[in-house]
């Protein structure tokens, strides 16, 4: 034999043929990157999950806080609060009898007035008003 590799089943030129590596190396790499994309991906939406249900937590709460406070002042509105606290401060004694003054919407009257159009200034505008009135 001759000093370079060449032996049975060896394509000639003496150059061996490597099995095809690329194939399989884009195929780990391809599936690193699906993998690595889908991870976070699922992370993105575990956060948003978390973080929508952390919210309707909060709404809950605000709205049954609101509720608290719209009960308070019904409360606080009431005719029985009142008379009691006019009592305690010393603003009405014992037989007076209690005048609520309740304030009503202002009423509003919408009136359309139909206004004039102006002059026009310069000739050709009177001109296309005079043609188009």
């Amino acid at each position: 034999m001759a000093k370079g590799r060449s032996g049975v089943g060896a394509p000639p030129g003496g150059q061996r043929r490597r099995p095809p590596r690329v194939g399989a190396v884009l195929f780990v790499l391809s599936t690193i990157f699906f993998g690595v994309n889908f991870a976070q991906e699922w992370l993105v939406g575990h956060q948003v999950q978390q973080q929508a249900a952390r919210l309707t937590q909060e709404i809950k709460q605000t709205e049954a806080r609101s509720r608290d406070l719209l009960r308070a002042q019904a409360y606080y509105s009431s005719k029985s609060y009142i008379t009691r606290y006019a009592h305690e401060i010393g603003m009405a004694r014992p037989g007076d009898t209690l005048l609520v003054i309740q304030q009503d919407q202002p009423q509003v009257r919408i009136v359309h007035k139909s206004v004039p159009a102006l002059a026009p200034d310069n000739i050709f505008a009177r001109l296309l008003h005079t043609i188009f009135q």
